[in-house]
């Protein structure tokens, strides 16, 4: 059993330093669930006071390569794929379907091992499957096939870069800084068929939309919108990036002209910016948005703080419903000093299936900034996500999902988003609707997506959870315990530590504090402590929080409890040229010395830290953001443990460097992630907190 498993009652003491870096060490690919192994019956289930919730990555970063099938067939009760833990009944022309169990018939026999179960059991079917049958359908947990109803050519990609381009966006670079890096980052866009579009849309007080097929510069302003849109048509303003690729610099150097000659009123129209798209791209896109300043101008001003995580305006939320109609996404890039509202901004990327990255303090003059977001784009473009895309969750008959994170569903249960990223996350818990009369329970997720190249492709995921004897994942519980004091902390701001650590001290009183559970407090502290539920801005808040509903398992856990390493120490190498990293630390400033340069990743942010006596010559007269860039030889070192620990994630955290003598924000910002030293929402110190814990003293 690995570390990050335990089974309820385990009794083994162990040293804490130690289990937390084995217990993060585990891989999570697809799937993870707060149990590894579930009680049968309702009223045990309840009684263990743990959320029963699984996360499942669909389309996962560095994943192998998924078998193809020319098709599935599907049950004709539930509409499940027959899959692996399905059960073959002899002498091999039907199949009992794994989630429904209904008998259906196969045209052909499938394979014939002996009599039926008499329990259903979905691990000894697929040890029988696999053990007589070569057939992927029967062998194989993930499948892939290509839609045989969807054989049509799907339109090409289109990419709508929409940046604004304020008084204060042009004042700083970001105006210019973000038009060259998206001209640099193009030459890396995974299109193999060489179809996607592009359109250049300027977000001021008014909205202004380049076309980009004219031989001189083109530009058409939108100040408002009365009753219906104006007649436009999209192809005077969308470019084939294949033919527009060598004229682009050249016309971003137009614009960039056109913009600082222009004399521009105060004010951020972003509202109407969409609703233009939404006009435009009758058959979908993507939208690349670039934002420095707060919506200020309706449709869509924000005029407000929001409350706690929740949007103070419906219209985005609105907004972003009508996009996901036209099979339009939203990606955020912020850019900004100041505060923008995110989550009020965040229905956009919730609900279309897009991501958003946070760039505070950015200035388009200084190199670092510019490297970060040139190597994001990068990132992002080359990556093959999915676009116009259908999922559904089936799970065994005896049980309802009662709550999803990390998506919206209708009343039918089907998920509809524009895009699915790679690396994101969703989430669901499950409840029993009865006892369960099962050797373990299953589950199938479908998805349909359109790939880069073009393909209408069915993926089906199916995995299972054991049932009997209890057993809990700790970071899946840690995780659970996260979504559900988020959804407390969105009710009412300021109950989600309240929620968190309830949930906590009532699910050791079931599991105990022994063995590898001995540092579920440990790991309860770093939630608490994170800022989603502390004073901190909005916008950091909304990012976080949005962050823990859909990056990927490793990211939230290192986002929980992030990972201290020193970098100045030999990299060894084993007989097999596996790299062997620094073993992790205490997350306490007592371990972190003057004399070392040490690197903490917190998942969607990482510090490295060079003290003020270190010998190391790295970084030297770079403070604040940087690029970490394997090409700088210095660096090596540092990129090759960097890729190691970030393995999975869509794009590298936003990397901060940090000297001991350098800016005191800087230094401030590393001291909040050392979780162990300094007080929390609930305590003046950790063994304050601690010793309450345990005598169970966060219940009410």
């Amino acid at each position: 059993m690995h570390r990050s498993m335990a089974s309820l009652g385990a009794s083994t003491p162990s040293n804490t330093d130690e289990i937390i870096p084995q217990i993060k060490a585990q891989e999570y690919t697809y799937t993870r669930s707060t149990f590894t192994s579930a009680p049968t019956k309702k009223a045990d289930l309840k009684k263990t006071k743990i959320p029963f919730i699984i996360s499942t990555t669909i389309l996962p970063i560095n994943e192998q390569p998924v078998k193809r099938v020319e098709s599935i067939p599907r049950c004709k009760d539930c509409k499940a794929y027959l899959n692996t833990y399905s059960e073959v009944i002899p002498p091999g022309y039907k199949w009992r379907c794994s989630i429904c169990r209904v008998i259906n018939d196969s045209p052909t026999p499938l394979h014939s091992y002996g009599g039926s179960l008499r329990v259903f059991s979905p691990s000894e079917n697929t040890e029988n499957n696999k053990r007589v049958s070569t057939n992927p359908i029967l062998t194989e947990s993930i499948l892939e096939f290509v839609s045989p109803s969807d054989r049509n050519t799907p339109p090409p990609a289109s990419l709508v870069f929409v940046v604004e381009c304020t008084p204060e966006s042009i004042e700083k670079g970001t105006f210019s800084t973000v038009l060259r890096q998206v001209n640099e980052a193009l030459e890396y866009l995974n299109d193999p068929h060489e179809r996607a579009t592009m359109s250049i849309v300027l977000v001021s007080s008014v909205v202004e939309l380049v076309r980009l097929n004219e031989d001189t510069l083109v530009v058409d302003t939108i100040s408002e919108i009365d009753g219906s849109l104006p007649m436009l048509m999209d192809t005077e303003y969308v470019s084939k990036i294949k033919d527009l690729k060598s004229a682009l610099p050249e016309k971003i150097a137009q614009i960039e002209a056109y913009a600082l000659q222009t004399v521009r009123q105060p004010g951020n129209n972003f509202g109407l910016s969409l609703k233009l798209v939404k006009a435009l791209f009758h058959r979908g896109a993507e939208v690349f948005a670039f934002m420095v300043t707060q919506p200020s101008l309706n449709p869509g001003a924000i005029t407000k703080p929001a409350p706690g995580l929740r949007p103070c305006i419906s219209f985005y939320e609105n907004t972003a419903q009508s996009l996901l109609e036209s099979n339009i996404a939203v990606n955020l890039y912020i850019l900004t000093a100041k505060t923008v509202e995110v989550p009020s901004l965040l229905p956009l990327v919730e609900k279309t299936g897009g991501y958003i990255r946070y760039y505070p303090a950015y200035m388009g003059h200084y190199s670092q900034d510019i490297e970060a977001l040139r190597w994001d784009l990068v990132q992002h473009m080359s990556l093959d996500n999915g676009n116009n895309v259908y999922c559904r969750v089936r799970a065994s008959n005896e049980v309802s999902i009662r709550r999803y994170w990390g998506m919206d569903v209708q009343n039918d249960g089907l998920i509809r988003l524009a895009r699915l990223s790679r690396g994101k996350t969703v989430s669901f818990e499950i409840d029993y609707d009865d006892d369960l009369v099962l050797e373990g329970l299953t589950v199938q997720i479908a998805t349909i997506y359109t790939n880069s190249i073009g393909e209408r492709v069915v993926r089906v995921l199916n995995f299972i959870i054991g049932l009997g004897p209890t057993a809990i994942d700790i970071l899946g519980v840690v995780h659970g315990i996260a979504l559900k004091s988020l959804d407390a902390e969105i009710s009412q701001k300021g109950t989600g530590v309240k929620t968190a650590l309830r949930m906590a001290c009532e699910a050791t009183e079931c599991t105990g504090l022994q063995g590898n559970m001995s540092v579920f407090p440990t790991l309860i502290h770093g939630l608490i402590k994170s800022k989603v539920f502390r004073s901190a801005s909005s916008d950091l808040r909304g990012i976080i929080y949005w962050a823990l509903l859909e990056q990927p398992m490793k990211t939230v856990d290192a986002m929980i409890y992030p990972t201290l390493v020193r970098l100045d120490t030999d990299v060894d190498a084993s007989e097999t040229d596996e790299i062997v990293l620094p073993s992790p630390m205490r997350l306490s400033g007592n371990v972190v010395g003057a004399d070392g340069v040490y690197y903490l990743d917190c998942g969607i942010l990482a510090y490295v830290f060079i003290g003020g006596s270190s010998k190391s010559d790295l970084f030297e007269g770079v403070q604040g953001r940087s690029t970490i860039s394997s090409q700088d030889k210095k660096c090596e070192k540092i990129r090759t443990i960097m890729d190691y620990m970030i393995d999975g994630r869509v794009s590298d955290p936003v990397t901060y460097i940090v000297h001991q003598e350098g800016h005191s924000f800087l230094l401030e910002g590393l001291q909040a992630m050392l979780l162990d030293d300094g007080p929390s929402p609930v305590s003046a110190a950790f063994p304050e907190y601690y010793n309450r814990f345990v005598s169970k003293g966060y219940i009410k």
